[in-house]
């Protein structure tokens, strides 16, 4: 029991910081073992313990330069109850840190591998569909989305609602669906002339056949104000 108490400090923080940064981070990832899970939250808290160390050493005035060290600070309970908070706090703070190792630090490295190895590079998102529904580059708000099957239109609008990266089933909230018409009725206009005609992104899912076709706010929105529409959004 004392082994096991002992041991929780040095692998809650990365257990906390890889469930926050998952919870609002989700992705598509492969299963890992629970010996590989244990081994990384055991790193991520080995630097969090060390950063611990030395805000107890300053804040605390108390060294801990060995286990042994670290075994006696904690057998008091003010001393534990410190030792706890303050890494509670470095884990909430952790999370935005790691996030730019994994999301940013990680991807320029690898670039820079990559671009001496005459590799394409690789973006900063861990996906397709974090690249197209999750982007502050790429805003969903009033942007008309299509959704095809076979060549298809099978829905058209606005997408109000969308579920996590790592959700198996994907179910979108669609707002201002009568827009299918006016989708619809442009198909026999010239190329020129339809307000549909500016195709910005696709994003093809593989398992359900559905080809979702992102187009360009602006000929929409211009449309709209000429003819004094209203419109949700």
């Amino acid at each position: 029991m004392d082994s096991l108490f002992f041991i929780i400090p040095f692998v809650f923080p990365g257990i906390f910081i890889r469930m926050v940064y998952d919870r609002f981070h989700p992705a598509l990832k492969e299963e890992q073992s629970q010996y590989k899970e244990i081994v990384h939250a055991f790193l991520i808290s080995t630097i969090v313990i060390f950063v611990n160390t030395l805000v107890t050493k300053f804040l605390f005035k108390t060294n801990i330069m060995s286990v042994g060290s670290f075994e006696t600070y904690i057998s008091d309970f003010s001393n534990l109850v410190n030792f706890f908070l303050t890494t509670f706090v470095l884990s909430i703070v952790g999370v935005p840190v790691y996030k730019w190792v994994i999301d940013d630090f990680s991807v320029m490295l690898i670039n820079i591998y990559r671009k001496r190895s005459n590799l394409p590079q690789e973006t900063k998102h861990s996906s397709p569909w974090h690249a197209c529904f999750e982007n502050k580059e790429f805003s969903l708000a009033n942007r008309p989305v299509g959704f095809f099957k076979n060549d298809a239109l099978i829905a058209f609008g606005y997408i109000e609602g969308i579920p996590a990266a790592d959700k198996e089933k994907k179910d979108f909230m669609l707002i201002n669906t009568w827009l299918k018409d006016l989708f619809e009725k442009e198909l026999e206009k010239n190329e020129g002339e339809k307000l549909f005609y500016i195709i910005e992104r696709e994003y093809y899912d593989i398992e359900s056949d559905i080809l979702i076709k992102f187009y360009s706010k602006e000929p929409l929105m211009k449309y709209l104000e000429d003819n004094d529409c209203i419109i949700s959004s």
